[in-house]
């Protein structure tokens, strides 16, 4: 019931928003892998809080060091999305060749 009502909206929103980042069908396996694996980047930071607060010897997870926990969210998706063209680059221009 939790993941009908909950979990799954938002799992299918995320896909599509990455579907379209990369230029694949929402419902594709790859696009859910690489969304699960975004939301376990946020995902960690929430259920691992008072570790990193320890380890980043900060006292909340409120701006600006939400801030800086997103920006580089954002990095890592950028950095995966840019390999992923690059590869795809590459693999286009093997079948050319």
């Amino acid at each position: 019931m939790l993941y009908d009502q909950g979990f799954r909206r938002l799992h299918e929103a995320l896909c599509f928003l990455v579907g379209m980042a990369l230029g694949t069908r929402p419902s594709d396996t790859e696009t859910i892998l690489r969304t699960h694996t975004i939301m376990g980047q946020v995902y960690f930071f929430v259920m691992s809080r008072e570790a990193i607060l320890r380890r980043a010897g900060w006292k909340t997870l409120e701006s600006p060091n939400a801030s800086r926990v997103a920006d580089l969210v954002c990095e890592n998706i950028d950095i995966l999305a840019s390999g992923l063209d690059a590869g795809r680059k590459k693999r286009r221009g093997a079948k050319d060749a």
